[in-house]
């Protein structure tokens, strides 16, 4: 509060969040990929998907391939993705 010698100054106009470019994402490990190379990136995790369906189901499969594809988005390799999520499954 201000005294009535000294008024209180406004507060300068400020933006509650600035929105970041499309192509600056920080967590995307290749900001120019095509879908060609998305795609060929998550190859082995649809590969997965399709062989395990089968014996699995594809409620399960589909979310396992799903938690696999969203943390190679964030920058994990495949291994490293599917450890992750294998290591999730309670049955």
């Amino acid at each position: 509060m201000g005294s009535p010698m000294q008024p209180v100054q406004p507060m300068p106009t400020v933006m509650p969040y600035a929105p970041m470019a499309p192509t600056t994402m920080p967590y995307m490990p290749y900001p120019q990929a095509d879908r060609y190379s998305v795609i060929e990136d998550l190859r082995p995790a649809i590969a997965y998907g399709l062989n395990e369906a089968e014996g699995r189901g594809y409620d399960h499969t589909l979310s396992e391939v799903a938690a696999i594809s969203y943390l190679m988005g964030l920058g994990y390799d495949y291994n490293t993705a599917y450890a992750t999520v294998d290591s999730w499954n309670l049955n």
